[in-house]
């Protein structure tokens, strides 16, 4: 992470982590290793690859043109003001582009890809399963904060902003943050699986694309 990084709870990483800052624990289990200018971990956090203080460089976030996945949205009536809902909803064509915020909560399943540019925030149990492009949620100009114990399969890209997770929900994909990633409560901040960002017309990933998980296998 270019950011600060504070885990909380019960991490479930099978990762190493690394920040360009600062690391925080708390009593968790890091199936891994952290490396930052500055760790601190909780007394009795359990560190199975150690921790080492030191310089870690930057990470080049990738700028993905989110500009294909409007249009595709555009074309088969997916572009909202503004997006909130407690009911499962299938976006047409599978990307649900939001200009502004959105909210979902309850027991939600979203089959398809939300891509918003504001604040993306999910509570109570909901389900992302993307269909036609590995986005499960993207945020161009704003924050995502993820509240649920459900299942976010896929990639969640916050261009620009921070992103928080807590309850007990998991995350089976790739995360890219430029700001700042908080971990809390019993979730599994991630089980990686890579996923290339393609707009949906395109079923094959283009090589030169940078591909950066904020938390790394």
């Amino acid at each position: 992470s270019n950011s600060s990084i504070a885990i909380r709870g019960d991490a479930g990483s099978n990762l190493d982590i690394s920040s360009s800052v600062k690391i925080t624990t708390g009593n968790v289990t890091v199936n891994g290793s952290l490396t930052a200018p500055d760790v601190d971990p909780h007394k009795k956090a359990t560190i199975t690859g150690g921790y080492t203080e030191t310089s870690a460089p930057p990470i080049v976030i990738p700028d993905i043109d989110l500009t294909p996945y409007f249009n595709w949205a555009k074309a088969h009536g997916e572009v909202h003001n503004g997006f909130s809902t407690s009911s499962s909803y299938t976006p047409a064509g599978g990307i649900l582009w939001v200009d502004g915020d959105v909210t979902i909560s309850s027991h939600a399943v979203i089959n398809g890809s939300i891509i918003a540019t504001g604040d993306i925030h999910i509570s109570g149990a909901v389900d992302i399963n993307p269909t036609t492009t590995t986005f499960a949620m993207a945020s161009r100009d704003g924050n995502i904060t993820n509240t649920s114990s459900g299942t976010l399969n896929g990639l969640v890209y916050a261009k620009t902003g921070n992103y928080s997770q807590t309850a007990n929900g998991k995350l089976i994909g790739q995360l890219i943050v430029n700001g700042t990633i908080k971990k809390g409560g019993n979730s599994d901040i991630i089980n990686y699986v890579k996923s290339i960002p393609t707009p949906p017309w395109d079923t094959t990933p283009i090589p030169a694309w940078p591909v950066v998980a904020a938390w790394q296998k």
